[in-house]
């Protein structure tokens, strides 16, 4: 059926350029006639002017958009006859496409997010995901770490510019202007914002003084969700919004290309229990650093790992003298928590 359809197509298509032909024939014909030629010779004329007919009709079909179809539809054909006459061949080739195509996606990947699309923080390539192993209990990665560790290292290290530490997300009810709305929150320690170098698009980032327990609440808006909910009002600075029925002041909205750990997240709130007062040893938080103008990742992981086991005799029953670091760029840790959440989607 899709044969014979093709052919009565090809058929009028074919006779629609020959009714064409013969007018613009006839046209110079008539030309010629008043100018006084005799029939035969302006018959003869006309061809001559017009050319080779065969020659004609191909430019014409070319230029007609079903010049392509066609030629698509007869490739097609071709291949299908052959496919079906070497089963094993169309298997072989459609295992060979999709390992090339598999592969060229996974380089352009690589390519776009470390070339084209970098991390969108300020000099992205010198920050660190703070990760530790545990050799002895065959753990192969730890992602969090105890604030009481945090400060150790804040204190301490000199491989790193700044240190910030986070909870990567959880839900709060936003209520007030518009209908009840389940947001994604991020609680973090108040350098996040310095040690990502992107600053708040209005207002600012919440301060150490808004992480003390007994604080006012304090939030920081996404773009989309201050666009969303907001309609992009400068004045919502300053103002208290409801999270989870908390009054929670607005200090400031992040730039529209910011998003950290993830695209999820709507709002950023300070994180409890970071201060050194409140500090625990509950591995609760997911760390990320700075390195230090001219140190290197394989300097940082060898000092995280001797600044745990020094604090081990001050905290015996916690364990930080078996953990190892394995601290990598932010990249690579943001690229495999990519790839396994699309493995997760498989």
């Amino acid at each position: 059926m899709a044969d014979f359809h093709f052919w009565r197509w090809r058929q009028r298509e074919e006779e629609e350029l020959d009714r064409e032909i013969e007018v613009h024939l006839a046209l110079e014909v008539e030309d010629q006639l008043e100018a006084g030629v005799p029939l035969r010779d302006a018959q003869l004329a006309a061809r001559r002017a017009f050319g080779s007919v065969a020659a004609t009709k191909e430019e014409l079909r070319d230029m007609r958009t079903g010049a392509a179809l066609e030629r698509l539809w007869q490739e097609t054909r071709h291949a299908a006859r052959r496919l079906r006459r070497s089963p094993v061949f169309a298997l072989a080739t459609v295992l060979t496409l999709a390992l090339a195509i598999g592969a060229n996606a996974a380089i352009f990947a690589v390519v776009y997010r470390v070339v084209l699309n970098p991390l969108p923080y300020g000099d992205s390539g010198r920050l660190v995901a703070l990760e530790f192993s545990i050799p002895i209990r065959n753990i192969a990665t730890v992602y969090y770490i105890p604030s009481r560790l945090y400060f150790q290292y804040l204190e301490r290290a000199h491989t790193f510019d700044g240190l910030a530490l986070y909870v990567a997300t959880n839900e709060l009810t936003l209520t007030g202007q518009g209908n009840p709305e389940r947001i994604r929150v991020s609680r973090t320690s108040s350098s996040l914002a310095s040690v990502l170098r992107v600053p708040p698009a209005i207002g600012r980032w919440f301060n150490e003084r808004e992480m003390a327990p007994g604080a006012v609440p304090a939030a920081v808006l996404s773009h989309g969700l201050w666009v969303r909910r907001f309609g992009q009002d400068p004045n919502v600075i300053g103002r208290p919004i409801p999270l989870d029925g908390i009054p929670t002041v607005v200090v400031g909205v992040m730039p529209a290309s910011f998003a950290f750990p993830d695209t999820r997240v709507d709002v950023w709130v300070p994180a409890p229990y970071i201060t050194r007062t409140t500090a625990t040893d509950a591995y609760a938080f997911a760390a990320v650093g700075r390195l230090r103008d001219g140190a290197t990742l394989a300097q940082a992981r060898s000092e995280m790992t001797r600044l745990a086991v020094d604090l081990d005799p001050s905290y015996p029953n916690n364990g930080y003298k078996v953990l190892v670091s394995t601290a990598r760029t932010l990249l690579d840790a943001t690229s495999a928590a990519s790839q396994s959440r699309c493995g997760r989607c498989w």
